[in-house]
């Protein structure tokens, strides 16, 4: 037997709960070694977990997530869950039927299960943070478009075959902030040349795409392990504290001490 939530219906236990421009937000709580029905919530959601792990079960597949990985359910996907090494916590982010007939022309969500491990879905995080803060939640729109122009923006085509060496750089050699000159070196191309075709090729210039890998992998960090602010840092190449805890509070709206005690509390 499937059960069908409706809106605002989640298995396990409401912790806390608004609403706003019939977007409703809300945190719930799986007890350890507990279960899910199998299940389908008939409007589409994002979950972000925040503490714990659990796997993640349909007709097809199997997914472990982790904290601070996300997920994308769309109306009508049916599944079952599976809590059993701590109790888990997640925030939700629902899109009731309002809201999506209001914006349905605009908006185009995936219509299948999305994973986005911790980090890539920097707009959930601001929600958070003005949800755990009791704020008025704000830009709704405006960050869930953005996001979504980057879910359905087609892969990018490397035209030169340096550029795929480049990324990988970037994105596996997180402990220094690498220059333009000493990337050029390493793949033979003018860095002035490199810089513009990356950004051409991208539409971000290194130093942001940099930038964006290493406040993804901090987020990971914290989430999931105990290692100090400062260490962190230093893992992802800052040259100091107040450098990395700058830039994590201008992309996620939140210091990452901040953050640590909000999803640890």
């Amino acid at each position: 037997m499937i059960v069908t939530l409706h809106e605002g219906e989640y298995l396990g236990q409401t912790q806390k709960s608004t609403a706003c421009d019939s977007v409703k937000f809300s945190e719930t709580v799986h007890e350890i070694n507990s279960y899910t029905e199998t299940h389908r919530h008939e409007n589409q959601y994002f979950s972000i977990l925040l503490k714990g792990t659990y796997l993640e079960k349909n007709e097809a597949s199997e997914t472990r997530v982790l904290p601070g990985d996300a997920l994308f359910r769309p109306g009508g996907y049916v599944h079952q869950n599976y809590f059993t090494d701590r109790d888990v916590h997640c925030f939700n982010m629902e899109f009731g039927k309002t809201w999506m007939k209001k914006y349905d022309y605009d908006f185009k969500f995936p219509e299948q299960l999305a994973h986005f491990k911790a980090g890539m879905t920097p707009f959930l995080v601001q929600m958070l943070v003005g949800f755990m803060d009791g704020k008025q939640i704000d830009l709704i729109e405006e960050t869930i478009a953005d996001f979504l122009f980057q879910v359905h923006e087609k892969p990018v085509k490397l035209r030169q075959p340096w550029l795929a060496k480049l990324l990988k750089m970037l994105e596996n050699e997180l402990d220094s902030f690498h220059s333009l000159d000493s990337l050029s070196k390493r793949v033979f191309v003018h860095p002035i040349y490199m810089a513009r075709a990356f950004k051409q090729n991208t539409g971000v210039t290194i130093g942001q795409y940099q930038l964006k890998v290493k406040l993804v992998h901090a987020l990971y960090l914290l989430m999931n392990t105990l290692k100090p602010i400062s260490e962190i840092s230093h893992l992802n190449g800052f040259y100091d504290d107040s450098h990395f805890i700058n830039s994590f509070k201008s992309y996620y709206k939140i210091s990452p001490h901040q953050f640590r005690l909000m999803v640890k509390s």
